[in-house]
């Protein structure tokens, strides 16, 4: 999951931006992201400092902006609103 994530941080510094991940990589992270959500209770108590986002559409290069102006998790909290998922 590392290297994936690795990955997709710097595709906003790729030029041709198709084609980053393998479709079985994505198979992977999306079971991954399965697990976590599942073993979390639906209601989460949060720590301050925390940093609400609105709803950013899908828009993964809005994703990183929001990453590179307020700090990369696990280093900052977020708490993102809306169907972004």
């Amino acid at each position: 999951v590392e290297s994936i994530i690795d990955r997709l941080v710097a595709f906003k510094n790729l030029k041709n931006q198709t084609g980053v991940l393998l479709e079985n990589e994505i198979r992977a992270l999306c079971i991954a992201a399965r697990q976590v959500f599942m073993s979390q209770p639906v209601l989460l108590e949060l720590e301050a400092p925390i940093k609400i986002c609105g709803d950013i559409h899908g828009q993964y290069p809005d994703l990183l902006r929001l990453f590179e102006a307020g700090g990369y998790p696990p280093d900052s909290n977020y708490l993102f609103l809306g169907d972004y998922v």
